[in-house]
């Protein structure tokens, strides 16, 4: 007699896509088990094989789930009490970019420049951190921060220098704009490219017809934001003092009405840039590394946020 055919096993129902959504919920979520301290939830929001760099900083990327706790820990140790309040957030599938206020007390030894340590100085902290995480399969795989250590040191009073006062979180809940591939969000990449080519090319009249009269510029290395024709200005001075500048984007990507963009920038110093500090022109190069991120309406930009690291800047030029 014939024996019944084996029953077939039911296919396994695949797992449903990682949305734009997802990763935004776990930045979020990630921001206040920060926070909070827990670093057993915290561990949750890395993939073993995290990398964590601090562009720019000089500091080692931390390799691996152990290290990057510790990376993490070794900030609490010198700020118990900090915290970081999300500002925007904008997000991928696979990626998410923001911007943060990061505050808290200087009640710890912290890592300075060299290496050595900068004892507490029971000081207070206010500055803005530009954080881009890479995500897959629910965790973080790549991290990178951004942030101008010039401004942490001057409000440790550690150095002297024009910096921005101690910021405070603007709002109780993040601007959250999610990435849908649209039309608009190509349109806006493209427009800021222009404007980015406008800049290599030096072209200080398209610039300026780029931008809105009324928009705002916020290179969180200077003291205030630029408005305006003063933005307009600014580059002006920068070009006498950089002949040479010249804007790379690693990445560019839209979410909504912004563009986030990664990349570089690289000069050499053969002029005074007042508005920088450089009063004599050092005659060296620099290269430094930029989060930047630029909301776009009607084709034109109406705020911009840039976060770099000046300190690596100013070394880089012998200041």
């Amino acid at each position: 007699s014939s024996q019944p055919a084996p029953a077939e096993k039911p296919a396994e129902a695949p797992k449903p896509e990682w949305t734009a959504d997802q990763s935004a919920q776990k930045y979020k979520d990630c921001w206040d088990q920060f926070n909070r301290k827990d670093w057993t939830a915290f561990r949750s929001c890395y993939n073993p094989a995290i990398t964590v760099e601090a562009v720019d900083s000089g500091r080692p990327v931390a390799s691996g789930l152990v290290a990057a706790i510790k990376d993490a820990q070794d900030f609490v140790a010198a700020f118990p009490d900090v915290a970081g309040a999300p500002q925007l957030v904008l997000a991928s599938k696979d990626t998410v970019a923001g911007l943060a206020v990061i505050t808290g007390t200087h009640g710890g030894p912290l890592p300075g420049p060299g290496g050595n340590p900068i004892p507490a100085t029971n000081k207070k902290i206010g500055y803005m951190f530009g954080l881009v995480t890479e995500i897959g399969e629910g965790a973080v795989v790549k991290e990178r921060q951004y942030a101008d250590n010039t401004t942490l040191l001057a409000q440790l009073g550690v150095i002297k220098a024009p910096t921005r006062q101690l910021m405070a979180s603007a709002t109780t809940a993040p601007t959250v704009v999610l990435s849908t591939g649209s039309d608009t969000e190509r349109a806006n990449v493209e427009t800021f490219r222009a404007n980015m080519k406008a800049f290599n090319d030096r072209d200080v009249k398209t610039l300026a017809d780029m931008n809105a009269a009324d928009g705002v510029f916020h290179d969180y290395t200077q003291p205030k934001d630029f408005h305006g024709k003063a933005n307009i200005a600014a580059l002006g001075e920068l070009f006498k003092g950089f002949p040479d500048a010249k804007l790379e984007a690693a990445t560019s990507w839209g979410a909504g009405d912004y563009v986030v963009t990664e990349g570089t920038f690289s000069g050499t110093n053969t002029g005074a840039v007042p508005t920088m500090g450089i009063k004599k022109p050092s005659g060296k190069s620099a290269r430094v590394r930029f989060l930047e991120i630029t909301k776009i309406e009607g084709g034109k930009i109406k705020e911009d946020w840039l976060v770099f690291d000046s300190a690596a800047f100013a070394g880089q030029l012998g200041l």
